[in-house]
């Protein structure tokens, strides 16, 4: 096989190098793969001398270190020799280490010492007034609470004491913890006083006589009356049974008010009420005409635009609202549309309004029509005349606003003496 020269392959592959550079080149070369022989061989001995060193000490085993207690158990793989001709792989599972009695009422009496230590710093358990928070673990011991009254103080810790069960002086119970370790235990009690400021006096009197109603209901199961008690310590008792007149009396009251509310829409949608609406809203209506209708023959418009444009606005701008002066307006711009004459169209539009201002309007629309500049006059007076018109609608509107108010004010003052009298009168027998 012929050598390879290194160094001829240099010349050729760089032929613009000097001999020089091709020389340094060339001995960096060598020494990389000098390096890269001596690391190789290194990682060869490492490996075969790891390989072996770890053979004869797994074949030197003689102890397996045991975790200690609540580290778990551990399982480990292990190549026995000598047991057969061949290594045997077997598994073997190690447990925890188990306590002795000595250690674990030490770490028990450390558990108490913390648990004890931690409430009695925290909360004043002579005078409780407010919630424990109750641990369930200390380190490796498991802790259950039980409480002597869970009426006053919960399992969790919850103060649930109900005000009439507590006493000005306080009341006392008992919060018991139950450590566990392994299949060690050991109990701890705090006696606990719940804070007599959480007492109410009226509250205890309602709790101490229902108890004791209960009580005397329970001794006379075998009687088929049973009687309540007139008096009570010092205090004179009458009683009411919960009967169905209340609820009545409340479904009664909705009545009214929903038959109330039925009878003013029958009275709006009457036809006298309707038309006697509908002539008030064009009154109201017909200031607001003249000044639109005026402002646009100011402008220049012939009355046959300008009576189309207010009908155009009105679609598209006020149809949500229907008025009745604009719907006529509509009626009477698609006669004019079919080709009817303008003067005839006018009037039969104040004919069906049958109203005296609108009948007024339409002569001076008349005059606008056949003498410009008369019609012009008409109209500034009318103008004037609907300014005067605005303003005492305005103070119409204004005394049927306050007139108005009277009426809901009064049934609902009449509501509120109904809901507080009658069931007063009923609770005291009336």
């Amino acid at each position: 096989m012929e050598k390879r020269n290194i160094k001829h392959e240099f010349e050729l592959l760089y032929p613009n190098m000097s001999a020089e550079t091709v020389e340094k080149e060339y001995r960096k070369l060598n020494r990389i793969t000098v390096l890269i022989g001596i690391g190789g061989v290194a990682v060869i001995l490492l490996l075969y001398g790891g390989t072996n060193y770890l053979q004869s000490k797994g074949g030197t085993i003689r102890e397996l270190v045991r975790n200690e207690y609540g580290g778990g158990s551990e399982a480990y793989q292990l190549t026995v020799y000598g047991l057969t001709e061949d290594p045997v792989d077997i598994e073997l599972e190690l447990n925890q280490q188990t306590l002795s009695e000595e250690e674990a009422a030490d770490i028990l009496k450390q558990a108490e010492e913390s648990l004890r230590s931690s409430l009695e710093n925290t909360y004043s358990l002579d005078w409780l007034d407010c919630s424990l928070d109750l641990p369930e673990k200390i380190g490796m011991v498991e802790v259950s609470w039980q409480s002597s009254d869970e009426t006053l103080l919960a399992a969790d810790g919850s103060l649930v004491a109900d005000p009439g069960a507590v006493l000005k002086e306080g009341i006392s119970c008992d919060l018991t913890a139950f450590m566990s370790l392994g299949a060690y235990e050991q109990t701890c009690i705090f006696p606990i006083t719940i804070s007599g400021d959480l007492a109410d006096e009226t509250q205890r009197r309602i709790y101490q006589y229902t108890a004791s109603l209960n009580e005397m209901a329970a001794e006379s199961e075998g009687d088929a009356v049973f009687s309540l008690p007139e008096e009570y310590e010092t205090y004179q008792l009458s009683y009411r049974r919960e009967n169905e007149w209340e609820n009545l009396l409340s479904v009664g009251i909705i009545l009214i008010v929903i038959g109330a509310v039925l009878l003013i829409v029958k009275l709006r949608n009457r036809p006298e009420t309707m038309l006697a609406r509908r002539e008030e809203e064009l009154k109201r209506d017909y200031p607001k005409l003249v000044m639109q209708m005026s402002s646009l023959l100011m402008a220049g418009y012939p009355v046959r635009q300008a009576w189309e444009e207010i009908c155009v606005r009105y679609r598209t701008e006020q149809r949500k609202k229907k008025c009745y002066v604009y719907e006529e307006m509509l009626l009477a711009d698609s006669m004019l549309q079919l080709g009817k004459p303008q003067l005839p169209v006018y009037r039969n539009f104040a004919n069906r309004i049958g109203l005296y201002d609108y009948q007024r309007f339409v002569e001076i629309l008349d005059n606008f029509i056949c003498h410009g500049h008369y019609g012009k006059e008409l109209l500034e007076e009318e103008i004037l005349r609907t300014g005067q018109m605005r303003y005492q609608y305005a103070l119409q509107e204004a005394k049927k606003t306050e007139t108005g108010m009277l009426i809901p004010m009064f049934g609902m003052f009449i509501m509120v003496l109904v809901i507080l009298f009658v069931p007063a009168f009923m609770g005291m027998g009336m």
